[in-house]
């Protein structure tokens, strides 16, 4: 979220204070992320300690909560998990919005700074350990399992009729409505392919393991000492192992992953055969996502401030550049 909510900072630090026995002297908004729906504030102490104060507007997945302070607690590097309130819970309610307060990070995304060849192998150890964990029955039953259907699928044919049906009003929506019929071949191609895709890997009895579900390289966080983290499980689920590795073999979009790093990856994960149906599934389901979720953000969610429909339309724009997202997506083959 690029522009912060309507919220009187002074709650806010009550809140921390009175749930999490933190007493913050100052909160400073931080215009970050993608997502709409979630606002960013670095909290600081008088004493200089930082924290990562989130706030998120709509349904929780508490398994992106409970997953990754999981993982911590057992002792697995990289994890960056949520701190507990005073009652010890992962989060607590301010207004109409969940609070999550995190260790505050001094560092840049992978995606920026990148990774060196022993932090790609670090990587892909840490992702087998998570892929490989049998997780206890009171967490297992918090994650949900894959759908074989994208999420947002269902905006698709929405925003269609949005765009068919425009009557012209508003800068951003003019540029989304100009690039949707652009590419509108392109997005029902994609849209079909991923249900057909689907609809073959859910007939199947295939085993499915713990993902992050967002595991690209901006949500590495890099810290000054070289250390890395995993940040943002909001997304994590059941799921196939293509779910994630997709991130690390080809990626999602030009220029993030190159082969040498993928093979440094490829050295901590271990061997795996990879379901080039799965595959390119998740690759068609991640671009239509987007798609759906960035257009939605321009077309459809009022509650969204220009600052991040601006966002939202070169967001938009950019899964269809050449070699992103579409391009990868589409190119994927299945045999």
């Amino acid at each position: 979220m690029l522009e912060p909510p309507a919220l009187d900072p002074s709650a806010l630090i009550a809140c921390v204070a009175a749930e999490y026995a933190i007493a913050l002297d100052a909160v400073e908004f931080l215009p970050l992320g993608a997502d709409s729906a979630a606002a960013v504030y670095r909290g600081t102490c008088a004493d200089g300690t930082r924290y990562l104060l989130k706030l998120r507007r709509g349904a929780l997945n508490t398994a992106g909560l409970r997953i990754p302070r999981y993982l911590c607690d057992l002792g697995l590097p990289h994890i960056l998990a949520a701190l507990y309130t005073t009652d010890q819970r992962l989060w607590t309610q301010l207004d109409d919005r969940h609070l999550i307060v995190y260790p505050f990070i001094d560092g840049n995304t992978a995606a920026d700074v990148g990774l060196a060849a022993a932090q790609w192998t670090a990587l892909g150890q840490l992702l087998r350990q998570v892929h490989d964990l049998a997780l206890p029955p009171e967490l297992l039953c918090l994650l949900r399992p894959e759908p074989w259907r994208p999420d947002w699928r269902e905006l698709i044919d929405e925003l269609d009729q949005a765009v068919r049906a425009w009557d012209g009003h508003g800068a951003e929506a003019y540029g989304l409505v100009a690039l949707w019929r652009v590419h509108a071949a392109k997005i029902q191609q994609l849209s079909q392919r991923a249900d057909q895709l689907a609809a073959l890997l859910r007939a199947e009895d295939a085993p499915l393991v713990l993902c992050h579900a967002d595991l690209h390289t901006w949500n590495i966080l890099v810290a000054a000492d070289g250390q890395f983290w995993v940040i943002d499980w909001d997304a994590t689920m059941l799921g196939r192992r293509e779910r994630d590795l997709m991130f690390m073999v080809g990626g999602i979009g030009a220029g993030l992953v190159a082969p040498a790093e993928t093979r440094c990856f490829l050295a901590g994960y271990g061997p795996i055969q990879l379901d080039q149906r799965a595959l390119a599934y998740y690759r068609c389901a991640w671009a239509v996502q987007d798609i759906a979720s960035y257009g939605a953000d321009v077309l459809l969610r009022a509650e969204v401030g220009p600052a991040d429909k601006r966002q939202a339309l070169r967001y938009f724009a950019m899964q269809f550049d050449p070699g992103n997202i579409v391009d990868i997506a589409l190119a994927t083959s299945v045999d």
